[in-house]
């Protein structure tokens, strides 16, 4: 779609089309598509347009503009947010699929069949359908009071399948929603991109800390008693199912060996390089993955899936689109000269400028930052649940380890470290300087990080007691101030009997005082709001002094931009902001990336031109004037004013925008006094003091 000019469709919440914006409106557009670790196409549209007033922007709640590559799709975006600054209004998208599935529950649901089947009772009653689905057998899942996109998720993760949204436009009106599923999003490319060239950015690199070369996979737990033999009305499930029993063969097309009664699948290749080295050779590192699934050769697939990506050292590129051109989802093999292998790798991460349809920046390689987001919700949760939780003094009456509530981590209580964590686990170690009291550690992935020690569990609880004892006496001012009201009010109303007013005026006029007046059960839910919360926002001090928990962050995206044009970036902070007279420490990194100049030629609509010069003013001040005789220049992007001035032909100017090479048309008019414009006739008369000499010419 490169070249091609790119509309953007605004649709109002009836889905109607309200404005189409072509580029001569649209300022920029960005669009970035990211390819998750739940297996689902994430997008982000962030589009700036000259100004719209507030009747527009309020009905807006739908972006469309077309996918890239691929004909008669379009991508919908949800308004996020949006804001006008001066001569500018910012539109924030997101994938209005997600957004409008996370918001449709999936209460029981346990279908055994097709990912189409599986799909299909997910969505049922919602404004989307089901595209393109891969033939890879049948499964049983079960969906229990979750979101639609959840469960889709799930879905994906036990099929092992990628999702992506996509929407038609007919005419005016938003035609039909699909979502396709694939075995993988992209293609296999040809392409190489090596390990250490400077146009290849490692963003963050894990040499060994998670290497295995062989994993033990489990699957979900076998069903051992119905729901109806049980009183709860549930199903009962034993072990979870292993591949054990499950043979592979390279010779029956198999990607290994795998014979019957070994629990793991290997890469023998990678324990030959990275295995753990014996008096009898290297034996494998072995580690441990599970997949919601019931089907034991599926299981096997999954797992050798995994660990092909665990078995050697991960690393997360980014790069342009003049080092690599690819799409979201293509598969490129990463030469790594310094370990004599090559391996193949996935674009994860793709920013578009939607205005050029060009690739800004590319990530490709290992997703390291699996989940960021639900991780930092699950910890900050577990947080709250340990702040009042007594368990700590209880340790005698509990098993060495259990189940959190949620059920999708650990709790540990052992003075040896855990063996097999999972990410999130927490591990309340005894601590060996203060007897009775614990440490309290979360696993990351790669180490036991510590998290609090009991023992400053009093600093703690001096805190949220002091916002406590605040908020009490807060309360109690305020029911002085409500009752106070209520007594002047009841005096009032007696005024106005004495005025012989009627019950129905003095009731209005009354009532009228009250809407004025503060709601005092609005303020009090307020107060237990800010009580409840207190718990959450109190300090959690470790031995060293330092904070490792809070909830004072950043407002918007972490990873911003500043433009060339731009003179600052405005940081902000929830919980009330950036407090007057406190210091804070805020840590970044900064990428440059050059700015790539445009191609400018001039179509002056003659084959020669004589004493042209071409002078180029831009807009900004950061920009420089370009100057230039010849037919063609190179400048930066921006808004330009173009000037010709020649001693052969009028004077000519013209505005510009430019962002990619232009063709700029300028228009050559003789002066009336120049060589070659014979359609002029002149009139002159003796002078001895001619200002202007005719040689030639026709009397």
């Amino acid at each position: 779609m490169e070249g091609y000019a790119t509309m953007i469709y605004l649709f109002n919440n009836q889905e109607q089309l309200i404005k189409i914006l072509t580029d001569k409106i649209v300022k920029s557009a960005y669009h970035t598509q990211e390819l998750t670790d739940e297996n689902y196409i994430s997008d982000k549209l962030i589009v700036e347009v000259k100004a719209m007033d507030d009747v527009e922007l309020a009905e807006v709640e739908y972006i469309g503009i077309s996918s890239l590559n691929k004909d008669h799709a379009y991508d919908l975006f949800y308004v996020l947010s949006h804001k006008t600054v001066g001569t500018i209004t910012e539109f924030i998208g997101v994938q209005s699929g997600i957004e409008e599935l996370r918001k449709i529950p999936v209460y029981d649901i346990r279908p055994n069949g097709s990912v189409r089947q599986h799909a299909e009772r997910i969505i049922q009653g919602s404004n989307w359908t089901v595209g393109y689905t891969p033939d890879i057998g049948n499964a049983g899942v079960n969906y229990y009071y979750m979101s639609a996109f959840d469960a889709l998720k799930k879905m994906c993760n036990s099929f092992g399948v990628e999702m992506q949204f996509h929407v038609e436009i007919n005419g005016n009106k938003i035609g039909n929603r699909y979502i396709e599923f694939k075995k993988r999003i992209g293609t296999v490319t040809h392409r190489r991109v090596t390990y250490g060239h400077n146009a290849l950015e490692i963003i963050k690199e894990v040499q060994k800390a998670n290497l295995v070369t062989a994993l033990i996979g489990r699957g979900r737990g076998e069903e051992v008693s119905s729901a109806g033999e049980n009183e709860s009305g549930q199903a009962g499930y034993g072990r979870k199912i292993t591949f054990e029993d499950i043979v592979w063969e390279k010779s029956q097309g198999k990607p290994v060996d795998k014979p019957a009664g070994l629990k793991y699948v290997e890469n023998k290749e990678a324990t030959a390089m990275f295995g753990i080295k014996t008096p009898n050779g290297n034996i494998p590192k072995i580690g441990f993955i599970e997949f919601d699934t019931d089907d034991r050769e599926l299981l096997l697939q999954r797992t050798y899936e995994s660990l092909n990506e665990q078995c050697r050292p991960q690393v997360l590129f980014r790069t342009t689109s003049a080092y690599l051109t690819a799409e979201i989802g293509d598969t490129v093999r990463v030469e790594r000269p310094d370990l004599n292998i090559d391996y193949a790798v996935r674009v994860v991460k793709i920013e578009w400028n939607r205005i050029s349809n060009r690739a800004i920046s590319l990530e490709l390689g290992d997703k390291l930052n699996d989940s960021l987001g639900s991780q930092m919700k699950s910890l900050s949760k577990d947080i709250e649940n340990r702040l009042a939780d007594e368990i700590m003094n209880q340790k005698s009456d509990i098993v060495d380890h259990i189940l959190s509530a949620n059920g999708f981590n650990t709790n540990w209580y052992s003075e040896t470290e855990p063996t097999n964590p999972r990410i999130n686990d927490i591990w309340y170690q005894p601590d060996p300087e203060f007897e009775g009291h614990y440490i309290m550690r979360i696993w990351n992935g790669e180490i036991w990080e510590e998290l609090v020690r009991t023992k400053n569990f009093n600093r703690v609880i001096e805190k949220i007691k002091q916002v406590e004892d605040h908020l009490k006496t807060t309360e109690a001012e305020i029911e002085k101030i409500h009752a106070r009201n209520e007594e002047e009010l009841e005096k009032f109303r007696e005024e106005l009997k004495s005025l012989d007013l009627s019950e129905e005026k003095i009731e209005a006029i009354t009532k009228k005082i009250n809407l004025e007046l503060p709601d005092f059960d609005a303020l009090k839910s307020q107060i237990e709001s800010v009580r409840e919360s207190s718990r959450v926002n109190a300090e959690m001090i470790g031995n060293d002094g330092k904070t490792r928990y809070s909830k004072n962050i950043l407002i918007g995206e972490v990873d911003r931009k500043l433009l060339f044009t731009d003179d600052h970036i405005t940081i902000e902070a929830n919980d009330g902001g950036f407090k007057k007279g406190q210091t804070y420490t805020i840590s970044f990194e900064a990428l440059c990336e050059l700015l790539a100049k445009a191609k400018v030629s001039f179509n002056f609509g003659r084959e020669a031109v004589r004493g042209v010069t071409m002078t180029l003013t831009p807009s900004s001040s950061k920009l420089t004037t370009v100057q230039t005789g010849s037919k063609t220049v190179d400048v930066l992007p921006g808004d330009y004013t173009v000037l010709m001035t020649s001693g052969w032909y009028k004077r000519y100017s013209q505005e510009v925008r430019i962002e990619k090479d232009t063709t700029i048309d300028i228009l050559t008019e003789y002066r009336e006094i120049a060589e070659g414009n014979r359609t002029m006739a002149y009139q002159g008369e003796w002078s001895e003091n001619p200002e202007l000499i005719l040689d030639g010419g026709v009397s």
